[in-house]
Formats: C-alpha cells, sequence, structure tokens
C-alpha cells in the first residue's frame, strides 16, 4: 500500500472512531425527547388471574414489552394499594406483589391508604424489600426514613422527578390501629416546597404520583381530589392518581391526568414530547391500554412465582365452610347481597337491633356452589374487631344517613333496620322512613345495642357518631366469626330483600 494511501485510510478510520465516540452525545442532544410513563394502581394483590384481573404474570409481560418500545425513555410507577387486597398477597405480607414490581421494573410506589393494612414494621420490611422508592411527601412516619417523598431518575438524558403524594383521607380509611403516630402534613405547601427542590436540582420534568382520587364523566371532564391539588400548585408537568378504582385519562389545566382502574385490568400512559430547545414539554397524550392473556403474554418469571404461591394457598384455603345455592353479588356503591347476609348474621350472633359496616369491608362477589376459606378471604380480607354497644337513637340514625349514597367511602351495609332515603334532601333530612324489625321507627333518644366493627368506632371513613358508643365489648375476630357462622348455617340460601329504597319508595309492608 502507497504512502498516501496509508495516510487517507488512517484519517477515515480516525473520522470514524471520532463518530461513533460522539454517538451517545448526538443522542442525547437529540432536539426533541419522548418520555413514557406507564403506570398501575390499586393492584389490591391481585397475582392470579381470576375473571377479568389479568393476574401478575400478564401484567408483568404486558409493562415489559411495552417498555421495550422505548428503553430509554420509559418510567414504570405505581399508584398506590398494591400490595395488599387478596389472601394470595397477604398470606406473605405483600411481599409477592413486592416480588413482581421488581422485576417488572418499578421506579416508585406512592403511600396509598391500605399499606396500613399492615403495621408499620411490615411496611418497613415492604420498603427495604423493593428495589422501587416508596413515596409520600405529605407524610410524615414516627420512626424510620423507608418512604421518601421524591426520587430523582434519569430518562434518555433528561432529569425526571416523581414526587409522592397520599390522599388526605389516608388516615380516615386506614386501621388506626397501625396509623399510629403518622401525620398527614399541609398536602399543597408540602408538595409546593418539593417541586421547588427538584426543579432546583435542575428537574426538566416533574410528575406527581399520588394515591388522590379523579373521576371523569362522559364529556371528558376530570374532577376529584386531583383537581383541588392541581389548582393550586404550579410546576407540576403529570399526575398519576389512584384510589377511587376509576379509568380516567385526560388533561386538567393542560396538565395530563391518568388512573387505569384497579387489579391491573388497565395500564396508565402518559406519553410527553420534551423540547431541548424550548426546555419545556410541548406535547403529551394519555391513554389507558387493556391487559389480557389474549393479547400480551406472560412473563415466564412471574408466572413461576405466582404458581408456586396459589399452589400453597389453594391447599391450605381449600376448606369448604358452606354451600351457597345463589350468587352473592357486591357493588361498592350500590347493591350487595353479600353485606346483606353477613350483616344479617352479624344481627343473629349479637342478638343486636342493628348491624352496620362500611361500604368498603367488603371487597369481591361470592359465587354460586361451595364457599372455601379463600373466597371468603377474598370477600373480607381485613383483620378486624367485632364491637358490640349502645348507641343513642340520633347517632344510629346520622350514621346510616352518612353511608347512604356515599360516593368517596361507598355504600352504608347494615341489617335490622329498612330504610327509605331521598338524597335531594338536606343532609340530616335524607332518610324520610325508618322500621326496625319490631315496625316501631328509630328512637331518637333511646339507646339501641348495636354491632359494628372496631374500624368504624375509631370514626374510620368517616363514620364520626359510631365513635360515641357505650358500654363497649369487642367480640372476636369478625373473619373468624363469619367461617364459624357459616359452618353452623351450612347452606347459603340468600336473595335481596329490599331493606335500603333509594328514590323515594315507600317501604313495603
Amino acid at each position: 500500500m502507497k504512502q498516501g494511501s496509508k495516510r487517507t485510510w488512517a484519517i477515515i478510520v480516525m473520522v470514524m472512531v471520532l463518530m461513533m465516540a460522539a454517538l451517545p452525545v448526538m443522542a442525547e442532544e437529540k432536539p426533541f425527547v419522548e418520555i413514557d410513563i406507564y403506570s398501575v394502581n390499586d393492584f389490591h394483590g391481585a397475582i392470579r388471574a381470576e375473571g377479568a384481573k389479568p393476574g401478575a404474570a400478564v401484567l408483568a409481560g404486558a409493562i415489559q414489552e411495552l417498555g421495550a418500545q422505548n428503553p430509554a425513555g420509559s418510567i414504570v410507577l405505581g399508584g398506590g394499594d398494591m400490595f395488599s387486597g387478596t389472601l394470595d398477597a397477604d398470606e406473605y405480607e405483600g411481599m409477592p406483589v413486592i416480588y413482581a414490581m421488581n422485576q417488572m421494573g418499578f421506579s416508585a410506589d406512592v403511600v396509598g391508604n391500605h399499606i396500613f393494612d399492615y403495621d408499620q414494621k411490615v411496611i418497613a420490611k415492604q420498603a427495604s424489600t423493593a428495589t422501587f422508592s416508596l413515596l409520600a411527601a405529605n407524610l410524615s412516619f414516627p420512626e424510620g426514613n423507608f418512604v421518601k417523598p421524591y426520587v430523582m431518575l434519569n430518562r434518555s438524558g433528561l432529569k425526571i422527578a416523581i414526587i409522592g403524594v397520599a390522599t388526605e383521607e389516608t388516615l380516615l380509611k386506614s386501621s388506626k390501629r397501625n396509623n399510629q403516630g403518622v401525620t398527614i402534613l399541609p398536602t399543597v405547601e408540602t408538595v409546593q416546597k418539593y417541586i421547588d427542590e427538584v426543579r432546583g436540582k435542575g428537574a426538566q420534568i416533574v410528575i406527581l404520583l399520588t394515591h388522590c382520587s379523579s373521576f371523569q364523566n362522559n364529556k371528558g371532564q376530570i374532577t376529584g381530589e386531583i383537581t383541588g391539588l392541581l389548582e393550586q400548585l404550579h410546576g407540576a408537568d403529570a399526575a398519576v392518581t389512584g384510589h377511587s378504582h376509576q379509568k380516567v385519562f385526560g388533561t386538567y389545566k393542560e396538565i395530563p391526568v391518568v388512573q387505569a382502574g384497579n387489579n391491573g385490568e388497565t395500564i396508565g400512559k402518559i406519553h410527553l414530547l420534551y423540547s431541548r430547545i424550548d426546555k419545556k414539554i410541548i406535547g403529551s397524550n394519555v391513554s389507558l391500554i387493556a391487559v389480557n392473556k389474549d393479547k400480551w403474554k406472560e412473563s415466564p418469571g412471574i408466572a413461576k412465582m405466582v404458581d408456586h404461591i396459589l399452589a400453597d394457598i389453594d391447599k391450605k384455603y381449600s376448606g369448604v365452610v358452606a354451600q351457597n345455592l345463589y350468587p352473592l353479588s357486591n357493588d361498592r356503591y350500590g347493591e350487595s347481597t353479600l353485606a346483606e347476609y353477613f350483616t344479617d348474621l352479624l344481627l343473629k350472633g349479637f342478638n343486636a337491633d342493628v348491624a352496620i359496616l362500611n361500604g368498603g369491608a367488603f371487597r369481591s362477589d361470592i359465587p354460586a356452589g361451595p364457599i372455601t376459606l379463600r373466597l371468603m378471604q377474598q370477600a373480607y380480607p381485613y383483620k378486624d374487631q367485632i364491637v358490640v354497644m349502645q348507641l343513642k337513637g340520633s347517632d344510629l340514625l346520622a350514621a346510616l344517613e352518612y353511608g347512604i349514597g356515599n360516593e368517596s367511602i361507598g355504600e352504608v351495609r347494615f341489617a335490622g333496620v329498612k330504610l327509605g332515603a331521598d338524597l335531594d334532601l338536606p343532609q340530616g333530612n335524607r332518610i324520610i322512613e325508618n322500621r326496625l324489625a319490631d315496625n316501631s321507627s328509630i328512637d331518637l333518644n333511646k339507646q339501641y345495642k348495636v354491632v359494628t366493627t372496631e374500624f368504624l368506632t375509631k370514626g374510620g371513613d368517616g363514620y364520626i357518631t359510631l365513635t360515641k358508643g357505650e358500654n363497649i365489648r369487642y367480640a372476636g375476630d369478625i373473619k373468624e366469626f363469619f367461617n364459624f357462622a357459616l359452618k353452623n348455617e351450612k347452606t347459603v340460601n340468600y336473595r335481596t330483600d329490599g331493606r335500603l329504597s333509594v328514590g323515594y319508595l315507600r317501604l313495603a309492608s
């Protein structure tokens, strides 16, 4: 080879080396950057594929496939209430969900009210096991620093801050026993402080990861707790929501907002287009992605873990407590034949005048056929103590009215009384007619024997008048009672009895 040719070849090689070395820098300096934020909220331990629930293996497969479409610019976030809510998860203190989230590549999860289904020592263990950050800027825990206000991420060369925001209903809608010492800081002021802080640290995008409610009407308008927050904050670019189990995708004041239902049945997606030239987001798109086994392949690793857990659970909880002749349905915000039947059991078991439970106490239907211990655990997953007490008629009537048509906490569950209500009337006058088992009406000044739960007697879900009970007696674990009562009944043969009439129609004689 001639000397000149050697020199020319050397120059070409040098140029090629320099170009290759510059490629990463050039990639980072593209004028436009696409960021994809995927979110799952209110998974509630649904690792088992069952009914509409896709299960953890299919959810993992979907998330992994979606992330592969933009590997350098994707973020996976949890909108709270992820770990607890099924026997499959709770038997292992939520660890199966945390393991699955680790494998799916979650970067953060916000504290939801149901994290206090576990005590704070367990929560600390969960946080230490997670490879993702547990966030809540507006919560203060008495011990430990296992919950952070925010986390800073880097995607496609951009600094992205994720700030956690717990719902202001956290302490109202969680176990008083497990949330002791936890306080809610002033939410708007606290979150704004952290927005300013992360901006000062160079954050180019700020995402609010919240367990605040959102709703969306058929015109696409978004309402709920999140809107009050976004009204008062400045500097946030997008919001992930949860808590209300709704499917929401749209914008509020030009800020993308998403909520992906519950149980992993959908994945939320916020697509952001960031301009390095303008140094801001110049475009966004919000959508929901359905998760089903027909479209998405299972993650083999997660499937293996889930199968092992389910085999152990099914073996341990396969015992049958009763036979059920008709399906017992459960609509948290409407009728629940399941709740009617079980409050009847409480009423009968403790010879009370009225039994009262909250709308969120029951979590799933029970189909016709054998009622197993696992189905029972699914239907009523929470640990709680039965409380028998004396309660003044006026306080009892106020508690019942508070829970009728309550879109925040769900429909009140009760037995021993029939009610007629008109929700168009002012609060305090909505119960037009009430009739006890002896056909009398509730006397406002009389004391009644009421059976309920410790959660409600501590003011849980806002049932303040149930804190006024007297001669309180604790009567054992409610789940153990239900299992015992069902074994005694042997056969469940129940259809609705129309104990609540809202509209208003007069009660049947």
